[in-house]
């Protein structure tokens, strides 16, 4: 007769200590039973590529998660963005600090870098003029001056991004992923009520994920 292998009686006790220690932060081994707030996700992606299409101003487009600590928020964000990257036919995604929030022409320059990263140097480029000409006092002292005028682009801007960006590059809508985001101040205002009033007419999606 061939060797008989047993089978485990019980529960991988081991297993079991290693993830119940308490910790804010884990990437589950398994990824399971959060199917609803990930088709929750999609339909505003899928609406707001559509209003995207049509012209339409794509505001309205907020999706927050919250819940308490290690109930799997942080999760959920990785296991969007690992699941969709390199895929056509799934939503682009963006990690964006809170930090980065902060600040409109920030957050428009990370998109910049996400969605068309091969034109950031043309949208950063410096326009130098240079001029040159005769100065000095008749009779006593002349010479040739030369002066350089460093002029910067202006500002960019979430309505800049529509007129530099083209339909090329929005086959795919975007998901800007913020956690944390119950720590959110008035410092953050500016951007979370332009992604919100949507004027820009981008397919973009803002999902935070924070404490109750």
């Amino acid at each position: 007769m061939g060797e008989i292998t047993k089978q485990p009686s019980g529960p991988d006790l081991a297993l079991i200590k290693k993830f119940s220690r308490p910790r804010d932060r884990r990437y589950p081994p398994v990824f399971v039973g959060r199917k609803k707030e990930i088709e929750i996700v999609e339909e505003n992606c899928q609406d707001v590529l559509d209003f995207y299409r049509q012209g339409k101003k794509t505001g309205g487009h907020i999706v927050l998660f919250r819940g308490a600590p290690g109930a799997g928020k942080s999760s959920l964000l990785e296991h969007v963005a690992e699941c969709w990257s390199g895929k056509p036919d799934c939503p682009q995604t963006l990690d964006i600090e809170l930090d980065t929030l902060e600040d409109p022409a920030a957050v428009a320059w990370e998109i910049v870098k996400k969605v068309a990263p091969e034109n950031e140097e043309v949208f950063r480029q410096r326009i130098v003029t240079n001029t040159s000409g005769s100065a000095g006092v008749p009779g006593i002292a002349s010479g040739r001056i030369s002066t350089t005028t460093d002029t910067a682009p202006a500002k960019i801007s979430f309505s800049v991004l529509k007129e530099l960006l083209s339909s090329e590059h929005w086959k795919q809508p975007l998901c800007l992923l913020a956690d944390e985001i119950q720590t959110v101040t008035k410092r953050h205002g500016t951007s979370l009520l332009t992604l919100h009033r949507g004027a820009h007419g981008l397919p973009i999606v803002l999902v935070g994920a924070g404490a109750s």
